[in-house]
């Protein structure tokens, strides 16, 4: 059951995205991160544990960025991770953002949902501070 973040899923959220991004998977974040994105984040919780979670952090009022979706191991490809960025990007379409991107190690997932590397007229362009 997918529902907003509550101040009482804190600590249990640092916990499951920290886990990823000790695997290189995520960002690590801080308590005060994710309560800071309260309002715009959702869990998947089955039997009061949490098992997944997503952010939506708007940039502007037409971008954002999915944030730290990630889905405890044993629950992976059951569609968690799918409901929970479809929640994510149904909140962008209220919210009339017509841009939503995604930084991540694992493409594949999010080019099945339908993103694409490049939109029609607008080019994302990276560069690594610390390579001459």
């Amino acid at each position: 059951m997918i529902r907003e973040t509550k101040a009482k899923d804190i600590s249990e959220v640092v916990k499951l995205v920290n886990f990823w991004a000790r695997k290189s998977r995520l960002l690590p974040v801080t308590k005060k991160e994710i309560k800071e994105r309260m309002g715009l984040s959702w869990i998947w919780q089955e039997q009061k544990r949490i098992v997944g979670y997503v952010s939506l952090l708007i940039c502007r009022k037409d971008l954002a960025e999915i944030r730290s979706l990630c889905v405890r191991k044993e629950y992976q490809e059951k569609g968690i991770g799918t409901q929970l960025l479809k929640k994510a990007l149904g909140e962008a379409k209220k919210k009339r953002i017509t841009t939503v991107l995604v930084i991540t190690k694992v493409p594949r997932f999010y080019k099945s949902i339908g993103f694409q590397l490049k939109l029609e007229g607008k080019e994302a362009f990276l560069i690594d501070p610390r390579k001459p």
